[in-house]
């Protein structure tokens, strides 16, 4: 499901945007994945779907990572049926290097409601 924002997320963390940041994404694979998260997600799967799907020109590469770590900490608790004490910094650790200044000060209101 969440193939296709691999390279997103690659490119964010590089500091593009815009068109240049999906340029090499796949549409069809975008579209099938957003069809999984309805079709398999819970309704706190979804949310965090469309959280880290929404699109926002001015929204920082930071909170959308961090979005993501929230999607995938709700995918967690869908799976294993208990709530996750894994905060999204622990997540956000797990796949990309961040500077303590980027894991720990939110940024926008967005990226302190977590998960």
């Amino acid at each position: 499901m969440l193939a296709p924002w691999e390279q997103v997320l690659v490119h964010s963390k590089a500091g593009k945007q815009g068109d240049e940041l999906v340029a090499n994404v796949d549409l069809a694979a975008v579209y099938s994945s957003a069809f999984d998260a309805v079709l398999y997600g819970s309704e706190a799967v979804v949310e965090k779907y469309v959280d880290f799907r929404s699109p926002d020109p001015s929204r920082d590469p930071i909170d959308m990572m961090r979005s993501l770590a929230a999607l995938l900490v709700a995918m967690r608790e869908d799976v294993t049926g208990k709530k996750a004490n894994l905060p999204v910094e622990a997540v956000l650790g797990t796949f990309m290097n961040f500077s303590q200044e980027e894991l720990w000060i939110p940024t926008t209101p967005r990226a302190r409601r977590g998960s």
